[in-house]
């Protein structure tokens, strides 16, 4: 299996990893997670699928790669306490960053796609943060 982009999860002190199934290999994209042992070693079990990339209403074949792209997913509690991911794929604008949250607060989801991008300007694969007076910023790559 072709993947990319793997970031940390841990829920109820279980550790997991979510990630990109590579486009190239499957056409449309998806975002995935799998069991981590606890000390990071090793995949427990099977990968679970949370979305594919034409989930996204925002989303859009890329001209380049013919495909639905999946890239960066990151995940975080919003201020709500809502389990909350930003990924990328392609938009009308390029390269486009998106939200979806999970409707059960659990990485299993059922995940929801905001219907508009974060970010639609040719910017993506980002990481969100708070500055140490809390303010939530993101950062991400951008071609301009």
């Amino acid at each position: 299996m072709m993947t990319l982009d793997a970031t940390l999860w841990v829920e109820d002190g279980t550790p997991y990893i979510v990630y990109s199934h590579e486009w190239v290999q499957i056409s449309n994209g998806t975002i995935e997670y799998m069991q981590l042992k606890d000390d990071l070693s090793a995949a427990v079990g099977e990968p679970r699928l949370l979305f594919r990339g034409s989930d996204a209403p925002w989303g859009h074949i890329s001209k380049t790669e013919g495909c639905f792209v999946t890239d960066g997913p990151y995940l975080m509690k919003n201020k709500a306490g809502q389990l909350t991911m930003i990924w990328s794929s392609f938009g009308a604008g390029g390269y486009t960053t998106g939200v979806a949250f999970s409707k059960t607060e659990k990485l299993s989801g059922p995940w929801v796609q905001q219907k508009e991008p974060v970010y639609a300007d040719d910017g993506g694969h980002g990481m969100l943060f708070k500055t140490f007076d809390g303010k939530l910023m993101m950062v991400f790559a951008c071609s301009k």
